[in-house]
């Protein structure tokens, strides 16, 4: 995962809302399909004790429900929630 966009992610949890963040490299990368692996760059955070898939998306503006149904189906492969890393909200 893009190294200054997870430096920006885990200083906004951290000075806003007081939550630390740990990224690290997602371990099972190699077996999710392409279509997922292009649409995103994907790492490993965990957060409150508890581990996620995070998710950056590669092109502007995910659409939510390919966002919404991306995760659930990450979900079920890896036993990982989502948490997605935007760049912007627009």
């Amino acid at each position: 995962m893009n190294p200054s966009l997870q430096d920006k992610a885990a200083t906004y949890l951290r000075e806003i809302l007081g939550i630390e963040i740990v990224f690290s490299p997602f371990p099972g990368l190699r077996q999710l399909p392409l279509h997922i692996t292009e649409a995103y760059e994907i790492g490993h955070c965990t957060l409150w004790g508890k581990e996620f898939l995070a998710l950056l998306a590669r092109e502007a503006g995910p659409i939510p429900a390919a966002m919404a149904k991306h995760s659930d189906w990450l979900y079920q492969k890896t036993g990982l929630r989502s948490l997605f890393v935007l760049e912007t909200v627009g």
